[in-house]
């Protein structure tokens, strides 16, 4: 996801729509339950920096 040919996922609407990022936060959040218990909060903001 950090290639040129991917430099469509990067923009701010792609963060919140893109499948590959859909299935980082999926996994994320498996990591976090395992670790933490069930995660009921919500999750930070995205804060883009180029």
């Amino acid at each position: 996801m950090s290639g040129q040919e991917d430099v469509g996922r990067w923009t701010k609407n792609a963060l919140s729509t893109d499948e590959g990022w859909r299935q980082a936060r999926r996994l994320a959040r498996k990591v976090l339950v395992a670790e933490l218990g069930e995660w009921s909060l919500p999750m930070p903001e995205i804060c883009v920096i180029r």
